[in-house]
């Protein structure tokens, strides 16, 4: 199985939307959202261990203010919405989710940069696969 953590704003996501319609592959499979917990394959999860150490990470966040402002190419090619406001808070909840229970899928390999992605403009017969 494969597991992820993203976290979906109340936002008015529909000029995103139509610009990920567009350019973004995986637009049909996921809607617009923020990634806290890189996706992770295992079989040997708790999942009820694992909710509970969700619930006890998510029940401590505050309410933050996001400002969604600054476009970035990240190094994979896709084009990326951060924020100017709140990547502090995001930090944060990534670092805290990667304990306990999911500590042994931290992908130290991945900078974590909280984004809105917006698409893929990487060449099509590159060796990378979207």
């Amino acid at each position: 199985m494969i597991y992820a953590i993203i976290h979906r704003s109340k936002i008015n996501s529909v000029a995103i939307d139509k610009i990920r319609a567009k350019y973004d592959p995986n637009f049909k499979f996921m809607g617009s959202h923020v990634t806290l917990v890189f996706p992770f394959k295992t079989d040997k999860i708790d999942l009820s261990k694992l909710e509970v150490h969700i619930e006890k990470i998510t029940k401590q966040i505050k309410p933050f203010e996001v400002h969604f402002c600054d476009l970035k190419l990240a190094w994979d090619q896709i084009l990326i919405l951060t924020p100017t406001t709140g990547k502090k808070e995001f930090d944060q909840i990534h670092d805290e989710l990667y304990t306990n229970t999911l500590k042994e899928f931290l992908r130290a390999d991945i900078e974590f940069l909280p984004h809105i992605t917006l698409g893929y403009f990487g060449q099509t017969d590159s060796k990378y696969d979207a």
